[in-house]
């Protein structure tokens, strides 16, 4: 799993840009380490999360929906998750930090989430609080469905402050296997 530990946390969302449907499902090269990653194709502004490298992608959000991104926060846990438990998530690099502080007005548009093993049973369910406050609403789940990607669109994100801090939480429900690498990317659209 990659380290964010001596670079920025504030980039683009995605890995790899293509201009159509055509050149994204027809690229090759990947190994084991891109899925995961998220591609950007520009003739009708989606998204899509690399889940296997032959390539398989999936699409993130509904759509030809126009998300204009400001930033990405990332999030990361190694090996550690409560099988039951509101799991506070680290900041890569660092296992005390895990607030970040949103560097302009601001709302969530999107989380995806990444799982290093497929999940065996119950629930994860990951999801931000600003200020303490957590947004149970706009959430990822990986569940019997999502069993090891998922993301989600979010359309109606509250209002995020220049300077307030920013948390991530993966609540779990009988949630196995427990020694699972995860990694949350969160995209924010700049409001002001």
């Amino acid at each position: 799993m990659s380290s964010h530990q001596n670079s920025t946390l504030i980039h683009v969302i995605h890995n790899y840009t293509y201009a159509n449907a055509a050149a994204r499902t027809g690229a090759a090269g990947f190994v084991a380490g891109d899925i995961g990653k998220v591609a950007r194709q520009t003739d009708n502004n989606t998204y899509y999360i690399l889940t296997a490298t032959t390539p398989t992608w999936q699409q993130i959000g509904a759509g030809s929906v126009t998300i204009q991104p400001s930033f990405t926060l990332i999030w990361s846990r190694i090996a550690s998750l409560a099988g039951s438990a509101d799991n506070t998530i680290e900041t890569p690099g660092n296992a005390t930090l895990t607030e970040v502080v949103a560097p302009c007005d601001c709302k969530l548009v999107g989380i995806s989430v990444a799982l290093s093993s497929v999940r065996t049973a119950g629930t994860l369910i990951v999801k931000h609080a600003v200020n303490g406050v957590i947004d149970s609403t706009n959430v990822a789940t990986i569940d019997g469905t999502n069993t090891q990607y998922h993301s989600a669109a979010i359309f109606s994100g509250g209002a995020i402050s220049r300077g307030a801090r920013i948390t991530c939480i993966a609540t779990t429900s009988g949630f196995t296997p427990t020694t699972v690498d995860l990694v949350v990317c969160m995209l924010f659209e700049r409001t002001a």
